[in-house]
């Protein structure tokens, strides 16, 4: 049975303090038991699953990323290492990816401090949530360890940012500009 802490698996996320009760290992586990949630859920797509994964900024973004990743592929789930972004657009990178990916996970600790850190995590094109959080903790303490080892995932990076503006910029039909006007929105 794997360590997990219970405080760990919210309704709507994964969220905890880096370093403390989420910890690159948790995260790794978090990634394997995230291959056996979508096999048993069916997402799969042409027999094969693939996500997409986004981080925010925070320090520890980086470390989960990789250990995620690494327990992923360890499931043999493909992966899109979107890059940094926010939230929102790693749901987007789900439907830029429709026909190919099966999911995804945002690495973030959202409105919290600095020191904490979470997942929020999507199978199919639904973000799980209460007893699906639930489901995915007990995957982690009662099924890895007789979990089979399939074939190791693969790891491609992609920028989803331009993609998205190109996307946004697309809805508007605006005519050119006689000068270049620089623009800051938040």
């Amino acid at each position: 049975m794997a360590k997990v802490s219970d405080g760990l698996f919210r309704e709507y996320d994964i969220r905890g303090i880096y370093g403390d009760d989420l910890t690159p290992e948790v995260a790794e586990l978090i990634g394997r038991a995230y291959a056996i949630m979508g096999r048993k859920a069916g997402v799969a797509k042409g027999g094969g699953m693939k996500v997409t994964v986004g981080r925010d900024v925070r320090l520890s973004s980086n470390a989960l990323r990789d250990a995620l990743i690494k327990g992923l592929t360890a499931g043999g789930v493909d992966c899109i290492d979107i890059g940094e972004c926010p939230t929102p657009l790693q749901y987007f990178s789900m439907q830029h990816f429709k026909d190919k990916v099966c999911g995804g996970v945002m690495i973030t600790g959202s409105h919290n401090p600095p020191e904490y850190n979470g997942f929020k995590v999507s199978v199919g094109k639904e973000t799980i949530h209460g007893h699906e959080i639930q489901a995915l903790k007990k995957i982690i303490r009662d099924e890895l360890d007789a979990a089979p080892a399939p074939d190791s995932g693969k790891v491609e990076a992609y920028e989803i940012i331009p993609h998205y503006i190109e996307t946004v910029a697309a809805k508007f039909n605006l005519p050119k500009l006689a000068k270049p006007v620089k623009v800051v929105l938040d």
